[in-house]
């Protein structure tokens, strides 16, 4: 039905217009009459309003067709049914957005490129279904802590409900395994992620190759080189995705767990200790235990191998006949064909050859007088206290002392004597035996000499500097010590003719009045005041070399020279040409 309203409604020709609308609420018929009396009636259906009140929770009788309007206003819009929304959904820009035509919806984003994309983190109870990208959990840092730093678990923030993670350390037992790689960089209680499971980006992969397989370092980083020490825990963390100084990525895994068999040192085992927990360390004997065909090692099986030439086998019967074999016998003579006709009775029918040698009877007897087992001769040492030592005398008597050692040092082989008697007997020289006959400077049997110039100087008693052996004492005497200075020079009593100096003036030569002519040398003269003496007839020859300086181009920065009147004036010659125009006459 259509209600159409004229504006020219009292002119003529104008059409009919509506004067008045009624409507029955029993049976829902709506009445409008016309300006003309004319009425038109419609049935609602029950598709209309019973009462118009303020009613704050109003409903729909039916669906709601906005006719490409909005609704607006600053209220909330509750639905406790099921709705369906047929167009797209954007809720505060981009805090949600459905895009329908793609079925794909975003939150804090409206740039979609799957069924759902967040931009931001997600946290839920439950995950089920498949990942794409790393898998990460968030901690607070025990330490600073730097991006691609492996961390551990070192605690648990109570307050925060979060994880304390620090740096890990192969080396450290406490400090491993590492639980991931840090994805940023945090200081010391600042929040952290921590990349577990996937591509942890933006690294500086440049020492690495790409495909290098990377362990927790015993220094708290990454390295591409397995830990070699016994107290390396060995964990594989993750591997080189991409090799870049700065946009390099690690691809992570291995997390939370020490992925291989620890080190072991040369030589060591791993085996159980008393608390079922296994160590390291060598094996001993026991640990190991006895079987029937199988038996330990013992030290006297140490001593008899010891005693084995390296090379040796067990001994066999030589046989003349063999050709090969242990029982063959190297080397035999090539003249005995026939034992039979041709029998061996001297030694010149044997020929030694090789490293053998045929023995002498002498050689054999003293072969008979060695005893089995019988070892080379060692210097047997008094002091030696090791029994198992060859070195070792045993039954050694009681020792004597020093002074029973000098009195058997002067007993022959055959003589008996009682030493004590012997020495008082010695001091008190009461039994003196015939002197034996000496030989060299002393000589003599009953009655010793000393022959003529036997006495040597190095046989002279030692005399001090400045003597001489004489004698000044009167009368015949010993020798005695004089010194050459004093006492000898005073009993020589020497004058000048004694020594054949007679002509010579007794002259003191310091005093210069005293040389009537004849030269002296330089260190002979007395140093001169000329003050108070007259030098004549000194000319420039007389100088020293050097004294007189003849040449002033190069002069001494030194008082040490007299320049000559020639030099002089050459010099300021020279020094006035040069500089003509600053003298004036």
């Amino acid at each position: 039905m259509t209600f159409i309203y004229n504006p020219d409604q009292g002119a003529a020709g104008a059409d009919k217009f509506l004067s008045a609308l009624g409507f029955n609420t029993g049976d829902g018929v709506l009445t409008a009459t016309m300006n003309d009396a004319s009425t038109v009636t419609t049935d609602l259906d029950g598709r209309f309003l019973v009462d118009v009140v303020d009613d704050t929770t109003p409903q729909l009788g039916g669906d709601l067709d906005l006719n490409n309007s909005d609704i607006t206003g600053t209220g909330n819009i509750n639905i406790t049914g099921s709705g369906t929304l047929s167009g797209d959904l954007t809720v505060d820009t981009n805090t949600l957005y459905v895009d329908s035509t793609n079925n794909q919806v975003g939150i804090g984003t409206t740039t979609l490129g799957e069924a759902l994309t967040v931009n931001g983190n997600v946290e839920a109870d439950n995950f089920i279904g498949g990942l794409i990208g790393e898998v990460q959990f968030k901690a607070k840092a025990g330490e600073a802590i730097t991006k691609g730093d492996p961390v551990y678990i070192s605690s648990f923030d109570v307050t925060g409900n979060s994880p304390v993670v620090a740096i890990a350390d192969a080396n450290d037992f406490n400090k491993m395994p590492a639980f991931g790689l840090a994805e940023n960089t945090a200081s010391l209680n600042a929040s952290i992620n921590v990349v577990t499971f996937g591509t942890l980006s933006g690294l500086n992969t440049s020492s690495f190759s790409l495909g290098d397989v990377l362990y927790v370092s015993d220094t708290g980083t990454l390295t591409n080189t397995r830990p070699k020490t016994e107290s390396s825990l060995i964990q594989n963390i993750g591997k080189v995705q991409r090799v870049h100084p700065t946009a390099g990525s690690i691809k992570v895994g291995g997390a939370g767990r020490t992925n291989d068999v620890p080190n072991l040192n040369e030589g060591n085992v791993f085996i159980g200790d008393a608390t079922n927990c296994a160590i390291t360390r060598g094996l001993t004997l026991d640990d190991i235990s006895e079987t029937a065909t199988n038996k330990h090692f013992t030290a006297s099986d140490n001593t008899k191998l010891d005693g084995i030439e390296s090379g040796a086998e067990v001994n066999v019967n030589a046989d003349w006949n063999a050709v090969s074999g242990d029982a063959q016998i190297l080397n035999k003579p090539s003249d005995i064909t026939d034992l039979s006709t041709h029998n061996v009775t001297e030694l010149a029918d044997v020929t030694s050859a090789g490293s053998g040698a045929i023995i002498t009877s002498a050689e054999r007897t003293k072969l008979a007088g060695i005893a089995t087992g019988a070892e080379v001769n060692v210097q047997s040492d008094w002091n030696v206290i090791d029994t198992g030592s060859d070195a070792y005398i045993l039954n050694k008597p009681t020792t004597i002392t020093s002074a029973e050692q000098t009195k058997l040092g002067h007993i022959t082989v055959t003589q008996a004597v009682d030493l004590d008697t012997m020495e008082s007997d010695v001091t008190a020289n009461n039994a003196k035996v015939t002197n034996a006959t000496h030989t060299g400077d002393v000589t003599g049997a009953t009655a010793l000499t000393i022959a003529d110039e036997a006495v040597t100087n190095a046989k002279m008693a030692h005399i001090a500097t400045g003597t001489v052996k004489a004698r000044t004492t009167a009368g015949t005497g010993d020798v005695e010590d004089i010194a050459i200075a004093t006492t000898f020079k005073t009993a020589l009593s020497l004058v000048k003719g004694d020594v054949g100096l007679g002509n010579v003036a007794n002259v003191d030569t310091t005093n210069a009045s005293n040389i009537s002519s004849g030269t002296l040398a330089e260190a002979r003269l007395p140093s001169i005041n000329a003050d108070n003496t007259t030098i004549s007839n000194l000319t420039v020859t007389n100088l020293k070399a050097g004294v007189l300086d003849t040449d002033l181009n190069s002069v001494s920065a030194s008082d040490d020279t007299i320049p000559s009147a020639k030099a002089v004036k050459a010099y300021v010659d020279a020094q006035i040409a040069a500089n003509a125009t600053q003298y004036y006459a």
